[in-house]
């Protein structure tokens, strides 16, 4: 499904992604045809689905499977579970969960760019690294406006995490 057009959601609908699991690049919006109609993303199979634009639907987005390359906005709570990956530059307009899922981390360039959380980040799981930083020590990877909790159960080898600016900024450190 590489696009630009628009999908409507309807009422408590929800649009399912990956089934096939095939790669995909998304380029349009998505959004709902009822302003508080609840509609939801779920990201399933194993392929990589990567994400443009400034998404404009209300309800949540799970990642049960693969991976979701979020390289625009997304309105709602994101929801990562296990199985699933969280990967990209991209903006949550609500709250990340990490659930026993995956964040992919890219260090690439003298100054990476990180995900931003409007909400609240909760974090359990795994980090990893989809490149491997040529310069520094210590990167910020994910900042959270309300705050960040928990961490993650593995990390990349010679890695370790630690919270900065009140608990609103993951550091990944080098050892």
């Amino acid at each position: 499904m590489d696009g630009s057009g628009f999908v409507l959601l309807s009422k408590n609908a929800t649009l399912t992604l990956g089934a096939d699991d095939t790669n995909a690049t998304f380029y349009g919006k998505i959004r709902n045809d009822y302003p508080d109609a609840g509609a939801a993303v779920s990201k399933v199979g194993k392929g990589v689905w990567t994400l443009y634009g400034a998404q404009e639907y209300s309800g949540a987005t799970r990642i049960l499977g693969g991976t979701l390359d979020l390289r625009g906005g997304i309105t709602g709570n994101v929801q990562v579970e296990t199985g699933g990956t969280l990967a990209g530059t991209g903006h949550i307009g609500g709250a990340l969960t990490i659930h026993n899922g995956s964040l992919a981390v890219n260090l690439a360039g003298a100054k990476p760019k990180m995900l931003t959380v409007t909400g609240a980040a909760t974090l359990a799981g795994t980090l990893t690294l989809t490149s491997m930083p040529t310069t520094g020590r210590q990167w910020t990877v994910l900042r959270a406006n309300v705050g960040i909790s928990g961490t993650f159960s593995h990390l990349p080898g010679g890695f370790t995490v630690r919270l900065a600016e009140g608990g609103k900024a993951l550091l990944l450190v080098k050892r």
